[in-house]
């Protein structure tokens, strides 16, 4: 392995070759940011790009070996724009964006979603919420519920086209949220 700082104030890595020649590994730009597998990491504070063989088919591998038992990630993402907003994590494939094993595979949590999904959404299993009575108070009975169900208006239609949103094509069938909201408002935090 070598070491060369060509102009530009980056620091580059080669295996092999030497004064700044060989197979570029990796690049560390002035500004702090990294390239590994490219020479131009862009924005990104670590841009990684690979090739990786059929038999080691991953290109980044994080493992978290600690004992502590507490709140162990191997890889974490924590990103907070003014307003509240960023991503904490982006993963897009070619055929899965996250595959994910585990007691629990993915945990979420958010103040308004712990998770979001553009796009159909299909699972093996049994999705559920804690209904247990162990888990609420305040418990009342609702009056007039019948009549409140009764008044709700079924409906089929399309979605329109609408920028950043993967709304299925296919004729849909089901309720306006506007209209949910006049009778119970309760079933709809979020809209």
């Amino acid at each position: 392995m070598n070491y060369d700082v060509p102009s530009g104030n980056a620091h580059v890595f080669y295996a092999g070759g030497k004064n700044g020649t060989g197979t570029e590994l990796m690049r560390i730009k002035g500004d702090g940011h990294v390239g590994i597998g490219t020479s131009s990491p862009g924005g990104n504070k670590l841009f990684v790009q690979g090739n990786p063989t059929i038999s080691s088919h991953h290109l980044i591998v994080a493992l978290n070996t600690s004992a502590t038992p507490s709140d162990l990630f191997a890889i974490w993402g924590h990103s907070v724009q003014p307003g509240g907003y960023g991503n904490g994590g982006r993963f897009q494939g070619g055929n899965l964006g996250v595959y994910a094993l585990g007691d629990i595979a993915i945990l979420g949590d958010g103040s308004t979603y712990a998770g979001y999904f553009a796009g159909n959404l299909h699972y093996t299993g049994t999705l559920s919420g804690p209904s247990d009575r162990r888990f609420k108070e305040d418990i009342e009975i609702l009056t007039g519920a019948l009549s409140k169900v009764n008044n709700l208006k079924i409906y089929s239609y399309h979605f329109k086209e609408t920028e950043g949103m993967n709304f299925p094509k296919e004729k849909q069938m089901g309720f306006i949220a506007d209209e949910l909201e006049k009778y119970c408002r309760i079933w709809l935090p979020m809209r």
